[in-house]
């Protein structure tokens, strides 16, 4: 407690942890006064990592798990500069606990997302077979509504600007 007595967390007796909050609603409840602004000293939580600043090192991880086997977010370096941050996404595909989780996916520091590498060079990137389905008729568009390739039944076709270019 601080000089004007109020209380900088509370432990319920059922053993709900509040920070913030007087009425904590979880084990750990964490009430942010204002708003996240994209400043980190306005994060409600923030974890940070005292580890060696070097490009691809993992920061600020949070863990997963039920076993001993873990999922993970991690705040991962995309530059020599340790400020330049982008985010991975770890899976557990292994039986053994003790084996390493691994990087499934990655937004860098310019919003791409790579799924299967780690450095995307484009909004989406994917490295391996990718599946667009849909119950009816898929389209995948291709800078607007009107160009796109997509299929009718088992025919694939090419639109641009609305004409029928391939089918």
């Amino acid at each position: 407690q601080d000089s004007t007595t109020s209380s900088k967390f509370i432990v319920k007796s059922a053993g709900n942890v509040g920070i913030g909050t007087d009425e904590p609603e979880n084990l750990l409840h964490v009430q942010q006064a204002g708003l996240f602004t994209g400043i980190q000293t306005t994060a409600g939580i923030r974890v940070k990592s005292s580890g060696a600043s070097a490009i691809d090192n993992y920061h600020g991880t949070i863990a997963l798990s039920r076993g001993t086997g873990s999922v993970a977010i991690s705040a991962v370096q995309e530059a020599t500069d340790s400020d330049v941050m982008g985010m991975a996404f770890f899976t557990h595909p292994s039986t053994t606990g003790a084996d390493a989780a691994v990087e499934q996916m990655r937004i860098d520091q310019n919003g791409n997302v790579g799924i299967g590498t780690t450095s995307p060079s484009q909004r989406l990137e994917v490295d391996g077979n990718t599946l667009i389905n849909n119950s009816g008729d898929g389209k995948l568009y291709l800078g607007s509504t009107s160009d796109y390739i997509g299929n009718i039944g088992s025919n694939i076709y090419m639109y641009s600007s609305g004409q029928n270019i391939f089918y």
